[in-house]
C-alpha cells in the first residue's frame, strides 16, 4: 500500500508580517468558510486521480499563512469533510503551524482529539523590539506564556522558529532569546533561520534604511546557536533544524528525501514521481476551480534525472546525514562520483569541506557555512 506525506495550506493572518512573501488573506475574509470546503473537494480529486483512495498518510502538516487562526466551527468542517476521508489511524506525525497571539488551550485540546501530536510555534524573538520590525502582533509575555501552557503536555513534540539577522539585533539579545527558548521543558525541535529580506515586502521597501547586524555579528550569533544547542541536547539535522533525539520533522525529512507528497489549498505544492505542481495563488480561483470539479493547476514540469541529481545535492549538503551515494544512484540512475567528478568531489576532501564515509559525503562544520556554494560547484 502507498505512502504520502500530506500538506495542507490555510493562507489565513490577522496581519501580514513585513519580511513574509507568501500569499495570505484577511483570517476575516468571507472567503476562508468556503475554502476549507473546498480542500476536502481538492482531495477527492487528486487521491482519484492518483490512486491515492487507499494510500496511508505517513505525516500531515498544516502550515499557512496562520492555521491557529482557524475557528472551532471551522475545524470541526476539517476534521468531518478532509481528515475522516484519510487513512491516517497511524500517522506518525502531525503538525499544526500556530503562532502565540491565536494559540489558546482551548484550541490545544481540540487539535489533541483530533489527532495532531505536534505544535510548532512562529516565536521569532524574545525582545518586544525586535517583534515590532519584524510586524508580529504578539508581545514577548504572550509568547512565554504559551510555551509555558500546561495543555502543551498534551503533544509528543513542541517545536519554535527563531530567526537571527534581524534589524538592531545583537549577539547578546539573540543568545538571550535562544537561551530561554532552549530553556523551556516542552520544547523538543527548533528551527533557527536568518531573516532573508524580499524586495517585495514591506521590509525589502525600507530595508536601506534599516539598520542590519554586519557579517561578523552573524557569525557570532550561528556560533552561540550552534554553541547552546549542543549543550541542551539538540542535535543539529540540518542547516537551519534542531531537535532533541527522536524527534527530527519527519514531515521535512519527506520533502528533503524526494517521497511522495500531496499539497492542498492555494499556492500548495505536490510531488509524486516524476511530476512536481503547484495550485493557484489565488483563494477566490482555487474555489471557483473546485466547485467547478478542476484541479487548480499553476505550474506542473517533469522531474528528469539531470534535476533530481541536482537537487538532491542540493538538499543533501544541507543535511547532517549528508548525501547517500547508493540512495542517490537508485533515484537519479547515475553513479555520483561520475555525475560530480572525481577531481571535484577530491579537492573538497583535501580542502576539510566534504567528508566521505561510505555511502556517505557529509560536509564538515566548515562547509556547512558555505553548503548552497559548494552544492552550485556542481550544477
Amino acid at each position: 500500500m502507498k505512502k504520502l506525506s500530506l500538506y495542507i495550506h490555510i493562507p489565513v493572518c490577522t496581519k501580514k508580517c513585513y519580511y513574509c512573501d507568501f500569499y495570505s488573506e484577511s483570517s476575516y475574509s468571507e472567503l476562508i468558510a468556503p475554502y476549507i470546503h473546498a480542500l476536502s473537494y481538492e482531495w477527492e480529486l487528486v487521491s482519484h486521480q492518483f490512486n491515492l483512495c487507499d494510500a496511508i498518510v505517513d505525516t500531515i502538516y498544516i502550515g499557512g499563512g496562520t492555521p491557529s487562526l482557524l475557528p472551532e466551527k471551522l475545524w470541526n468542517i476539517l476534521v468531518r469533510e478532509l481528515f475522516a476521508r484519510l487513512n491516517h489511524s497511524n500517522t506518525m506525525e502531525w503538525s499544526i503551524e500556530c503562532n502565540p497571539d491565536s494559540f489558546t488551550s482551548e484550541k490545544a485540546y481540540m487539535y489533541a482529539q483530533s489527532g495532531v501530536n505536534r505544535l510548532t510555534f512562529g516565536i521569532q524573538s524574545l525582545f518586544d523590539e525586535e517583534l515590532k520590525l519584524l510586524g508580529r502582533i504578539h508581545t514577548v509575555k504572550r509568547a512565554l506564556d504559551v510555551l509555558n501552557d500546561k495543555s502543551l503536555e498534551k503533544f509528543d513534540s513542541i517545536g519554535a522558529d527563531l530567526m537571527y539577522g534581524i534589524p538592531d539585533q545583537t549577539v547578546k539579545s539573540f543568545s538571550e532569546s535562544l537561551q530561554t527558548l532552549l530553556s523551556s521543558s516542552y520544547l523538543k525541535h527548533l528551527s533557527a533561520y536568518e531573516l532573508i529580506i524580499e524586495p517585495a515586502t514591506q521590509l525589502g521597501r525600507i530595508q536601506k534604511k534599516l539598520s542590519f547586524p554586519d557579517e561578523e555579528a552573524v557569525i557570532e550569533m550561528v556560533g552561540e546557536l550552534l554553541d547552546k544547542t549542543g549543550r541542551y541536547g539538540f542535535n543539529r539535522y540540518e542547516i537551519s533544524n534542531f531537535a532533541k533525539s527522536g524527534f527530527n520533522c519527519r514531515h521535512n525529512e519527506i520533502y528533503w528525501e524526494h517521497e511522495p507528497y500531496i499539497g492542498l489549498g492555494a499556492s500548495a505544492h505536490s510531488y509524486i514521481h516524476p511530476y512536481r505542481w503547484s495550485n493557484s495563488r489565488d483563494i477566490r480561483e482555487y474555489i471557483t476551480m473546485m466547485n467547478k470539479g478542476e484541479l487548480p493547476l499553476d505550474e506542473k514540469e517533469r522531474i528528469n534525472s539531470d534535476t533530481l541529481a541536482r537537487e538532491m545535492v542540493f538538499l543533501g549538503f544541507r543535511r547532517c546525514c549528508g548525501l547517500n551515494e547508493n540512495l542517490f544512484e537508485i533515484k537519479t540512475g547515475k553513479n555520483f562520483i561520475e555525475w560530480a567528478g572525481f577531481e571535484k568531489i577530491e579537492k573538497f576532501i583535501k580542502m576539510g569541506i566534504i567528508n566521505y564515509q561510505k555511502p556517505w559525503y557529509r560536509l564538515s562544520e566548515s562547509g556547512f557555512l558555505i553548503a548552497d556554494a559548494v552544492a552550485r560547484e556542481f550544477f
